[in-house]
């Protein structure tokens, strides 16, 4: 969800933690994956972006509610409209938009200023 009159910041926030999200190939996967082993604990340079990355989601996630962030990867992550990403709020129907804007607006602008 990106809004025209969002601040910079805040599509700059949202274009960072998509980054983060697309280097995590298993984000979301809801199964093992029993590829190549790999001996004595050797990691590529992939897995090694893949732990930074979310290390530095589990970081970012951190600063926030758990319901203000579950509402943020609603919206932005799996693409809910405001009114359904707003059952993380527990807001009324008239505020649930406004409220999860305001929301993801100020998480988003919160990443992309550190």
């Amino acid at each position: 969800m990106r809004q025209p009159d969002w601040p910079a910041e805040a599509t700059l926030g949202v274009e960072r933690i998509e980054r983060l999200w697309a280097a995590q190939p298993t984000l979301g996967k809801l199964s093992a994956s029993y590829g190549d082993h790999r001996p004595g604990g050797a990691t590529s340079h992939e897995e090694r972006l893949a732990g930074n990355a979310a290390d530095e989601l589990a970081r970012i996630r951190g600063r926030f509610s758990p319901a203000y962030w579950r509402c943020f990867e609603a919206v932005v992550r799996d693409g809910e409209g405001t009114t359904a990403a707003a059952r993380f709020l527990k807001v009324k129907s008239g505020q649930a938009s406004a409220s999860v804007k305001v929301v993801c607006g100020l998480i988003a602008s919160s990443i992309a200023l550190g």
